[in-house]
């Protein structure tokens, strides 16, 4: 059930009446737990809805670390970063708020409404949109400036130069915010927006949450254990030579291929493991070589659930998998189950081997 919540409340945080040049709301409708106290040291994460897997697990190190430093997290529940960031949140038992661009019974986006219903019960929700008010373009830009309004620090992750999230760190700046940025490759185009950002010295360079806590709050530190790993996960030289030729930007086939160095053969009809979708069965002709391109985004999936899931590093180098660190604070993360881990590895090396593996005999190829 929601509340409704306005400057006269002691719910009402000081820093969203402190928005510089732009106006405070009237009012916020609120669900869940309560707004961050003026003590608390809150942390907003935004970035691209469509993300890189690094993209991914740089907002999720960067939330679950600062709430296990106390920090509170908030984003705008949008499909991509803002969702990667709510979840880590929760899942590291943090403080979490996700700021809307509607009405708080509206169901948007449809894709996050698990994540809202977990916010609803362990986070806060918050709109300046009563019930009913579906979400609306210009909605937006006023809901990031409540972002950066409860925010003492904003941090982009990915986003192109005229993403949302240029507009929030842009907001976060006109109230006098700190602002942040993670680099990204600079053939990745999600990571123009914080590139410039950093080499315009519009926001500081960040790679961990301690970089974050160092400029906000110097006397606290983002305190974790260094990670445990379980057993080397035993490879074949093409599977090594697959994970080594991975990257954190899509490649096409051919670029896989040639640095794998392995011959296309035949396309399989349908990628075991992973929910990819139904192929054409028909090989390759061998004078034709690998399709240039990854049209329908199947070889960007399986490469991507590869390298979010650490594997490229990990088991190449004789490492094995990773469990999660257990932070110092105390809580204790869920184990997570190594041998689901690695069917689920394996799974994926399978489908994307199966792109690009030494030539069958004509004789051998599936129907």
């Amino acid at each position: 059930m929601s509340r409704v919540v306005s400057a006269r409340d002691a719910e009402w945080p000081l820093r969203l009446s402190e928005l510089g040049p732009y106006p405070p709301p009237g009012r916020m409708f609120v669900e869940g737990s309560r707004l961050p106290p003026d003590d608390a040291l809150v942390v907003a994460i935004v970035g691209t809805r469509r993300p890189t897997s690094t993209g991914l697990r740089a907002a999720q190190e960067l939330a679950s670390d600062l709430c296990e430093a106390g920090v509170v997290v908030v984003s705008g529940l949008a499909v991509g970063i803002d969702a990667a960031a709510h979840r880590a949140a929760l899942e590291a038992s943090g403080r979490t708020v996700a700021v809307l661009g509607c009405g708080l019974d509206v169901d948007y986006p449809h894709r996050n409404l698990r994540l809202k219903q977990r916010l609803a019960r362990s986070g806060t929700l918050v709109s300046e949109y009563p019930d009913g008010v579906q979400p609306a373009r210009h909605h937006f830009p006023r809901r990031n400036r409540i972002i950066a309004g409860l925010s003492d620090g904003v941090v982009v992750v990915e986003g192109a130069i005229t993403s949302g999230a240029l507009v929030t760190a842009r907001l976060a700046l006109d109230c006098n915010r700190e602002v942040f940025a993670v680099p990204g490759s600079v053939r990745n185009p999600m990571a123009q927006g914080p590139n410039e950002l950093i080499r315009t010295s519009l926001a500081a360079l960040v790679t961990s949450a301690a970089d974050i806590l160092e400029e906000l709050a110097p006397g606290l530190a983002a305190v974790s254990s260094p990670p445990t790993f379980t057993e080397p996960l035993a490879l074949s030289f093409e599977e090594e030579a697959l994970l080594r030729a991975l990257d954190d930007v899509p490649l096409s086939l051919e670029h896989i291929c040639s640095s794998a160095q392995l011959e296309p053969g035949p396309q399989p009809r349908r990628c075991r493991g992973s929910s990819c979708g139904p192929w054409s069965s028909a090989p390759w002709p061998a004078t034709a070589g690998p399709p240039r391109d990854d049209s329908d985004g199947t070889l960007w999936r399986l490469s991507s659930r590869l390298v979010i899931m650490g594997l490229p590093s990990r088991a190449v180098e004789g490492r094995g998998l990773v469990t999660p660190p257990q932070p110092a604070s105390g809580k204790v993360r869920k184990p997570r189950d190594g041998r689901n881990h690695e069917h689920r590895a394996r799974s994926l090396l399978r489908a994307l081997h199966s792109w690009a593996r030494r030539p069958l005999d004509p004789g051998q190829a599936r129907e």
